[in-house]
């Protein structure tokens, strides 16, 4: 699909265009103290001049700015940065903050208000995030060039959701989306959708998100970006519109592990898109890889390697999703089954409703509710559970091997 130039042209562009950049997950962690005393310029030198070949520039978000912390109950760490670390936004030229994700709320109402109210003051848009329900799941609307464009973030149910009354993320309804991508269409040249959500670490959509996905670009969105897995995975073309089914990180170096050039976690793809009236008409991928210190645009056998390998995945998702989300759900099994009998269930139960502020019960009840009401966790959950009640499990296993293959890099080429 992706030739070493990792360009894609799709059809003749017409004279008004607008290219848009969307990079994938940023949080500081390691290289926060860095990042909040103007190091930004340094960390993005190789990947900016492709940043500034766009018309407009999206970042994933995905960590609240503020400098007091105030976590909330929740399965995975609580994320935070200080309020110094606008400073990546700005250096970068971003113009928008992707916000619908499953850490924009780590900190309560007030950190979801502070990142808000930071970046706007910086001259970004935000989008996906808001001060409630309603002003969380408002489209963004922008014009470049002519053309003017939709944007509609939302993202998968986990922690830090907006309410009523509260501040908080975008939950993605699946019901609600595809006719507001519709309305949206009836105004804009562009309908640009960005969803927070899939299998962290897997290097494929589950079936699933292909179908969901695919029922986005039929209601009328211009291009369907995915971004949470923490590893790159592949792009499609489908009735001629682009879906970028997770670019990977952008830039996150991670507090519990330093670099290592055999995860994929350490790197990913930026998505340039080229739309006219028309939509989609080019795509350009740049590879990188980073490190605390710095985002390094691949170049030679590692960029070679890295275009091979998307290749693969691009059609591997077209010809055996199903299977290796099979395998995916196999060697996951341990996990997820653990994870439901860690849960005290029976106290729940209690008519007693007191049960239910049992220390130990509020302990682990996020991360059981979190597999039932996730949409990708609960994909593997029941596809595990037919799986295992169908009898395939051992026939699977055997293509476990496999599938870590695929899930290693090789940016050390």
């Amino acid at each position: 699909m992706f030739d070493n130039n990792g360009m894609v042209f799709l059809r003749t562009q017409e004279e008004d265009s607008v290219t848009v950049a969307f990079a994938g997950d940023f949080c500081p962690t390691n290289a926060e103290p860095a990042i909040g005393t103007g190091g930004s310029g340094k960390i993005l030198t190789e990947i900016q001049p492709y940043l500034e070949k766009a018309d407009l520039r999206l970042i994933q978000w995905e960590v609240p700015l503020t400098d007091t912390p105030a976590p909330i109950r929740k399965a995975g760490p609580a994320l935070i940065a200080g309020t110094k670390n606008i400073d990546f936004f700005t250096r970068g030229k971003f113009d928008v903050a992707l916000l619908a994700n499953n850490h924009i709320g780590d900190q309560g109402a007030a950190g979801v208000i502070s990142t808000l109210e930071t970046i706007q003051a910086h001259g970004g848009f935000c989008v996906g995030a808001g001060r409630n329900r309603e002003e969380a799941a408002k489209p963004l609307h922008l014009e470049r060039n002519g053309l003017k464009i939709a944007l509609l973030n939302a993202c998968e149910f986990e922690f830090g959701e907006a309410e009523t009354d509260t501040p908080g993320s975008h939950l993605m309804d699946i019901y609600e989306l595809p006719a507001q991508i519709a309305e949206e269409k009836k105004h804009a040249d562009l309908v640009l959708v960005v969803i927070h959500g899939g299998h962290e670490c897997y290097p494929l959509p589950s079936p699933r998100m292909k179908k969901l996905y695919r029922s986005f670009v039929r209601a009328g969105a211009s291009a369907v970006v995915n971004i949470h897995t923490h590893c790159p995975l592949g792009i499609e073309i489908y009735e001629d519109t682009p879906i970028v089914y997770s670019p990977g990180n952008f830039f996150f170096p991670s507090k519990m592990n330093s670099y290592d050039p055999r995860s994929f976690w350490w790197g990913g793809y930026l998505p340039l898109i080229t739309f006219d009236r028309k939509g989609a008409a080019a795509i350009e991928v740049v590879p990188y890889t980073f490190t605390q210190e710095k985002i390094h645009v691949l170049t030679g056998k590692t960029r070679e390697w890295f275009f091979h390998y998307l290749d693969d995945i691009c059609h591997l998702l077209q010809t055996e999703c199903e299977h290796w989300f099979d395998v995916w759900c196999t060697r996951q099994r341990e996990a997820f089954c653990g994870m439901s009998a860690s849960a005290p269930f029976a106290k729940l139960a209690e008519p007693d409703s007191e049960a239910c502020k049992v220390p130990d019960v509020l302990k682990v009840l996020p991360l059981i509710r979190h597999v039932f009401t996730c949409q990708s966790h609960n994909d593997l959950m029941t596809n595990l559970m037919l799986l295992i009640e169908r009898g395939r499990i051992d026939e699977l296993q055997k293509d476990i091997p496999k599938l870590e293959e695929f899930m290693t890099a090789h940016f050390d080429l």
